[in-house]
This record gives structure tokens, C-alpha cells and sequence, in this order.
């Protein structure tokens, strides 16, 4: 089975390319946060904090996370995955300068749910074709 890179030829390039600037834009984002929402970050995207304890490391896991989805998954998979953690980082950073009444803080903890939700449907896709793709191979 070929991968989208491989069937699309010249058109793949160019979504590794998307790929890398929204990684970069993610990677960007991560530098507004601060430490415990970095925290919050890897807890929605199930990336291990281990003992990172500085703003620093945290960023680091997360964008080794990114890489690694990139180079890793498919590019429909990486993509979903990267505009998940976009929108939690966004989601987190207007949680802490909004002053939101209760009613709107409850449909950002509603969005931040689904989001969570949607990263590990994505997680359990991924793992899908990986199987798929080993029974094809036997």
C-alpha cells in the first residue's frame, strides 16, 4: 500500500511543507504559554510532561511530539493532530486573558473536552491503519 506522499508525487511535497509551517506555527504558540499551561497542553494532547519542570522542556517534548506525528503518520493523521494542538494552545491562551463569565468558561471546558476527545479518536485512527497496514503485510 502506498502512502498519499507517494501517490500524489509533487503535491506531497508540498503538504510536508504545510505540515512543517503549521508545526512551526504551533511551535510559536507554545512560547505565549505559561508553565502549567504547557501542562494542560500535553495532558489534551497525551504527551508525557516525565519530569520536564521548566516552560523550556515542556516546549520540547511537544514540538519532539510534533516532529514525530509528522514523520510518523499520514499526512490526513499529522494534519488533524496539529490543528488539535493549535486550537487547545489557542483555547488554553484565551481561557487565561479572557474574564469570562461561568456560563462561557463551561463551553470553553465543553471545547477543551471535545478536543481531548477528538486527539484520542485521532490516536486510535492512526492505530487502526498501523494494524491494517501489518495484516496487509503478512
Amino acid at each position: 500500500m502506498t502512502t498519499g506522499a507517494r501517490r500524489f508525487g509533487g503535491a506531497a511535497a508540498s503538504d510536508m511543507q504545510d505540515l512543517e509551517e503549521l508545526a512551526d506555527t504551533v511551535s510559536r504558540r507554545l512560547w505565549l504559554l505559561q508553565l502549567d499551561q504547557l501542562k494542560e497542553v500535553c495532558v489534551l494532547a497525551k504527551i508525557s510532561c516525565g519530569n520536564a519542570t521548566t516552560r523550556r522542556a515542556l516546549i520540547s517534548r511537544i514540538t519532539e511530539s510534533l516532529d514525530s506525528t509528522i514523520s510518523t503518520e499520514e499526512e490526513d493523521v499529522a494534519l488533524y493532530f496539529l490543528k488539535n494542538i493549535l486550537k487547545s494552545v489557542e483555547q488554553i491562551k484565551e481561557t487565561d486573558e479572557d474574564t469570562e463569565t461561568d456560563e462561557n468558561a463551561e463551553n470553553t471546558e465543553q471545547d477543551i473536552q471535545q478536543t481531548a476527545t477528538e486527539m484520542s479518536l485521532a490516536e486510535k485512527y492512526s492505530q487502526l491503519q498501523k494494524n491494517s497496514q501489518a495484516l496487509q503485510d503478512e
